[in-house]
């Protein structure tokens, strides 16, 4: 099999996946409906069938409108399904370049799954799932502390120091900005610090600071009458993790 078609199978198999991310996200506290639930109209609330749940083809294809009831579809699932597409492709080809073990590539597809789930979630209803940021923290301790052993007793202290340092600078932002930072921007970072370890987290927040400040800057300069425009930062703090991990660990 060449690489351009392992690539194209692998992007195809992302979006299916990033469809199953989007019913989680959407699901998030009904562990029955993601277990036995089906997907439906967010309008109509109309089951939807196979040949409605086919990413980006069905969304193109009824263009951007649900089959029942007409109503528009939100850009929001498609733009999920193609980057989720586009981040396995992604960790294809890092797997390729760095000869990862099954266990490294298991801790990185079981966090980005997460984060994924945490920025549909977030992008859609400004709010950070706290369960996700929970569980992704635990399995992050237990998995680099009992399986990869990048957590010991020799980098310990100073791992809870840049865990501990995070949160200070986080709470400071959210009583200086007086709510212009919600606490789960505060809990999400502090799982980046968890699951990347120093220094790449710090890298994640440099980056994540720099596309939401310009990311705010074209929102101002495009609708200067909406300044109080709410912006949710988890996608940028989940985008700033992935590009630290490609400069700082690939």
């Amino acid at each position: 099999m060449s690489s351009l078609v392992l690539y194209i199978l692998v992007f195809v198999i992302g979006i299916f996946y990033g469809s199953f991310l989007n019913f989680i996200s959407d699901n998030i506290g009904n562990l029955k409906r993601i277990l036995v639930g089906r997907s439906r109209c967010d309008s109509c609330l109309q089951t939807l069938r196979f040949l409605d749940l086919i990413p980006l083809f069905s969304y193109t294809l009824n263009q951007g409108k649900c089959k029942f009831c007409k109503n528009e579809v939100s850009w929001y699932y498609p733009f999920s399904e193609f980057v989720t597409g586009i981040f396995l492709v992604g960790i294809l080809h890092y797997i390729l370049l760095n000869n990862f073990s099954i266990t490294e590539f298991i801790f990185l597809l079981i966090n980005f799954s997460i984060l994924l789930v945490i920025f549909f979630y977030d992008l859609k209803h400004y709010e950070i799932p706290f369960r996700l940021v929970v569980f992704g923290s635990i399995f992050s301790l237990i998995f680099r502390a009992f399986v990869l052993g990048t957590l010991n007793l020799d980098n310990l202290f100073f791992e809870v120091l840049t865990w501990l340092g995070i949160f200070v600078f986080f709470y400071l932002i959210i009583f200086l900005s007086k709510g212009g930072m919600g606490g789960g921007d505060l809990k999400l970072a502090v799982y980046l610090g968890i699951f990347l370890g120093f220094p790449t987290v710090l890298y994640a927040l440099y980056y994540s600071f720099i596309l939401g400040g310009i990311f705010a800057f074209f929102l101002l300069m495009f609708k200067k009458k909406d300044l109080k425009a709410k912006i949710p930062f988890g996608p940028f703090l989940v985008i700033g993790s992935l590009i630290a991990l490609h400069f700082v660990i690939f």
